[in-house]
């Protein structure tokens, strides 16, 4: 499991992504305005997705480096460290001198992760409760604006297991990834 042992923060950022994948999924693009031409649209929200998350795992590959240091340490010598990974994980030219500018505190990337997986699973719980077009269910919608109203007084992990779906699980996101859901 992932984890970084925040959590209140990761709540705010599931809900962001569950509303804005809602953009990726395929039930809602065939209805949506861009219908006729849904599966170049579905690839490409797809790629985008994947991009973000192998950027995301590469900043944690390189904080990970980064939180390891001694007080009396430079970051110095990590610049080429965080350049490489993720000039490899996405495909595209880093900096080096962008490596303390693109760290954000307290290991935030791994709960960017978090998030990605448990918008998959909150995904597929409304999908099984509510059906396949689960944004046009008032039951949902109930149920998501309870949700809301507690604001990020959850943390990702309570809000899981509020909704029954056990711990923040990276396999539902891994399976989407590759096709299977």
């Amino acid at each position: 499991m992932l984890s970084s042992g925040k959590g209140r923060l990761l709540s705010t950022e599931t809900w962001a992504f569950l509303l804005h994948y809602r953009i990726s999924d395929p039930a809602w693009v065939a209805e949506g305005p861009v219908a006729d031409r849904a599966e170049p649209f579905l690839a490409a929200a797809r790629l985008r997705k994947l991009a973000l998350l192998r950027r995301y795992a590469a900043k944690i590959r390189f904080e990970l480096e980064l939180n390891r240091l001694e007080a009396d340490q430079s970051p110095r010598p990590l610049a080429e460290v965080y350049a490489g990974e993720l000039t490899r994980a996405t495909g595209f030219q880093y900096r080096e001198s962008s490596y303390l500018a693109d760290t954000d505190p307290g290991f935030y990337a791994v709960e960017y992760l978090r998030a990605w997986c448990l918008e998959v699973q909150l995904s597929e719980e409304l999908r099984a409760r509510f059906g396949l077009r689960f944004w046009k269910e008032k039951r949902a919608g109930d149920l998501l604006k309870e949700l809301w109203n507690t604001g990020s007084s959850y943390s990702a992990s309570e809000l899981a297991q509020e909704l029954g779906l056990g711990e923040i699980d990276p396999e539902p996101l891994i399976s989407q990834l590759c096709g299977a859901s």
